[in-house]
């Protein structure tokens, strides 16, 4: 939604994209819960879904079939973040989704993308050790036990 103000206000020259990465930084560090807030996932995707929906039904592919083989959110988080660095850089380049380069919907995806996994930090570390939480669906591929 947050994506979507300047065209509700009719501003001239302020990219959407702008008000929704405000939009994620706003949810994952809130001024009224200690700048303790969420990941920047879903509202991330939020984000893309409003500048490109098709690349957010690509990222969804991406995250659901990761979901489905490591049983685990974030991992599934973390993969679709880099699956969209790599698409944001080469969807254009072969005309795929994206059908030109646009320097500040890299810049943003880039900055996403990053938030997404710095956030992930602790979880990344989980899975390393093969202790991370699953959801109980898919195959668990990477044999993670969170029992440990």
């Amino acid at each position: 939604m947050a994506t979507l103000l300047p065209i509700f206000f009719h501003l001239q020259g302020i990219s959407p994209l702008v008000f929704g990465l405000l939009a994620v930084i706003g949810h994952t560090f809130p001024i009224f819960a200690g700048f303790k807030g969420g990941k920047a996932v879903a509202t991330s995707a939020g984000v893309v879904f409003g500048f490109a929906p098709v690349f957010c039904l690509y990222l969804a592919i991406v995250f659901f079939g990761t979901l489905y083989l490591g049983s685990m959110i974030s991992l599934s988080s973390v993969t679709a973040s880099i699956a969209a660095v790599i698409g944001v850089l080469l969807f254009p380049l072969f005309g795929f989704i994206l059908n030109s380069y646009d320097p500040l919907f890299i810049l943003i995806i880039l900055a996403l993308a990053s938030l997404i996994i710095i956030r992930h930090k602790d979880n990344i570390t989980r899975i390393k050790n093969k202790t991370e939480n699953l959801v109980p669906w898919g195959l668990n591929l990477t044999h993670q036990n969170p029992n440990k």
